[in-house]
């Protein structure tokens, strides 16, 4: 062998003698907040470390698969559920590399998805008339603005327009979380 080929090793299976997790002294523990505890799916979440080290090197672990290196990220979850959040802390002031894992630290709530299709329900010399087939799922309630105007809450309104053209229906629905989506589909 020579001296610039690289030395293969067995994998590391404990951690380091400079690491301190969860320590509970002021000084060593790595403490951070979030912009919110219980969020929607799509929902962008800040994260700020609380006694940041100017010269640490970061990883967030979002709980979620990804990750950031940055010191106050933010990361959006696109699935609903409960994440453990854990950031590491490598200082390079003194080599210490200090963790801290919050169990469940956001929950992340399903939204609604909101659709809708519709049928004429006249003839063309009337007034048009729509019948509107709400096909929204995980939706509690339902809000329907037709032409930035009129709202109307049914679930599967009947709308009759003043006059003929391009007509825009928006619907907004919210689940019991409060969770909300949109829907705008243009009428001709």
């Amino acid at each position: 062998t020579t001296s610039n080929q690289a030395q293969l090793t067995e994998p590391q299976t404990t951690f380091p003698k400079n690491v301190v997790t969860n320590n509970s002294s002021g000084k060593e523990e790595v403490n951070f907040g979030i912009s919110a505890r219980v969020a929607c799916v799509g929902t962008t979440i800040e994260f700020n470390i609380e006694n940041q080290d100017a010269n640490g090197n970061y990883l967030w672990n979002f709980g979620d698969g990804n990750f950031s290196n940055q010191p106050d990220p933010s990361h959006t979850y696109y699935k609903p559920g409960a994440y453990d959040v854990t950031l590491s802390v490598a200082s390079t002031n003194d080599g210490v590399i200090r963790t801290k894992t919050i169990d469940n630290m956001i929950v992340v709530n399903p939204s609604p998805e909101g659709d809708f299709e519709w049928e004429f329900i006249n003839n063309s010399e009337e007034k048009p008339t729509v019948q509107i087939v709400n096909k929204s799922t995980r939706a509690e309630s339902c809000t329907w603005i037709v032409d930035e105007g009129a709202t109307n809450s049914e679930i599967n309104p009947s709308v009759e327009f003043s006059t003929k053209g391009e007509h825009v229906v928006h619907l907004q629905v919210s689940n019991e979380f409060g969770c909300i989506d949109h829907k705008y589909k243009y009428i001709n």
